[in-house]
């Protein structure tokens, strides 16, 4: 009977996994048709290491696991909302961080208007001195943007997302951010991670 059951719970955990992955495409498209800078945008396959790791720091130092979301309009700093994640959720979302490492994650996801530079290309534009941004510029785009896969939590009502575009040497922005679902939209929660070049 044990094995039985331990069967049926794996195909279960299959099935969700498959709508996570559904929804996390929504989420993705749904992210770059409100916020992409440019009409035909490409993004890079995947999200380093050094920027993965950050993230999980992030995460990690949250202070008694809160965050919260702070109105800072008029010179005064306000609380509008807090988030307390359990240990299982942040347990949940390092361990979906981790994962991402994984270039084989990519295979599947499709964005409407949107190219995948795959990694390999970025590296040898990036690396080599006779290349860089102008090569770049010249021969596939404006910019481009790295991400994590959504990570969703507290039955889908959550995700934890982080997002980077680069478009030169002091040009780009980035932020790893906490979306609630309201009225079946995904709203902008909690800011966790931000950069500016």
């Amino acid at each position: 009977m044990r094995p039985y059951i331990a069967f049926i719970l794996f195909i279960l955990s299959l099935s969700a996994k498959a709508q996570i992955s559904a929804e996390g495409q929504k989420f993705v498209a749904a992210f770059f048709a409100q916020e992409r800078k440019e009409t035909k945008y490409f993004y890079a396959q995947g999200v380093g290491s050094t920027t993965i790791n950050e993230l999980s720091k992030t995460v990690n130092n949250l202070p008694k696991n809160t965050i919260k979301s702070w109105d800072r309009s008029g010179g005064r700093a306000r609380l509008i909302d807090s988030l307390v994640l359990t240990d299982d959720e942040k347990y949940y979302i390092l361990t979906e961080l981790a994962a991402q490492k994984a270039d084989s994650l990519w295979k599947n996801i499709t964005l409407p208007g949107a190219r995948m530079v795959p990694k390999q290309t970025i590296l040898e534009i990036f690396n080599n001195k006779n290349k860089g941004w102008s090569y770049f510029h010249d021969g596939i785009g404006k910019g481009f943007y790295l991400f994590t896969f959504p990570i969703f939590f507290r039955n889908n009502n959550y995700c934890a997302f982080y997002y980077g575009y680069s478009c030169g040497n002091l040009c780009g922005d980035g932020a790893f951010i906490i979306y609630k679902k309201v009225n079946g939209k995904w709203m902008a929660a909690f800011k966790l991670y931000e950069w500016v070049s």
